[in-house]
C-alpha cells in the first residue's frame, strides 16, 4: 500500500465518496470557481495506491489569514489516517512559518472526528457558530496563530 500527496486536480473531488457528515462539503466544492481559487489558495490530494482518498487546501481570505478545508473519503481508516494527518500537520506548520500569521477552520460541531483532528493540529476553539453553515447545524471555529495558539 502506497500513500502519496500531489497537487489536486478538480476531477479528484468526483472520485471521492465522502464520509457521511461531509456529503454537503462535497456538493459545496462542486460550486467553487477553481480558476479564481488557484490565485489565492492551493489544494492537495492524498492518494492510497494511486486512488484519491482525500483533498484539502487553504485559501487566503485576508492578507496573512488562511482558511482550511478538507474532504475525506469514506474509505479513510486508521491505516490511511496516520500518514494523512502527518501530511496535513506538516503543511499547516510550513504555511504558518512562511506565509500566514493565522490559520483557521470551521468544523461541524456534530462531527467528533473533525473536532479531534483540529485539536490534534494544535488549534484552539474560538467559538460556536450557531446555524452555520445551514439552519439547524452549528460549527466550531478553530484557529492557530503563527506565534502559538
Amino acid at each position: 500500500m502506497r500513500f502519496d500527496v500531489r497537487q489536486m486536480a478538480v476531477s479528484d473531488i468526483d472520485v471521492i465518496e465522502p464520509q457521511p457528515r461531509q456529503a454537503k462539503s462535497k456538493n459545496a466544492l462542486s460550486l467553487v470557481d477553481w480558476d479564481s481559487y488557484w490565485g489565492t489558495g492551493f489544494a492537495l490530494t492524498a492518494t492510497w495506491d494511486g486512488k484519491p482518498i482525500a483533498v484539502a487546501g487553504m485559501i487566503e481570505h485576508l492578507p496573512g489569514i488562511a482558511e482550511g478545508w478538507a474532504l475525506f473519503g469514506r474509505d479513510v481508516g486508521p491505516t490511511q489516517m496516520v500518514p494523512l494527518f502527518r501530511s496535513i500537520s506538516r503543511v499547516v506548520d510550513s504555511e504558518l512559518k512562511t506565509a500566514y500569521h493565522r490559520f483557521q477552520v470551521n468544523v461541524d460541531k456534530s462531527f467528533p472526528q473533525a473536532v479531534r483532528m483540529a485539536r490534534m493540529l494544535r488549534m484552539r476553539q474560538e467559538g460556536v457558530m450557531v446555524d452555520y453553515p445551514t439552519p439547524g447545524r452549528s460549527s466550531i471555529l478553530f484557529s492557530r496563530l503563527k506565534h502559538g495558539s
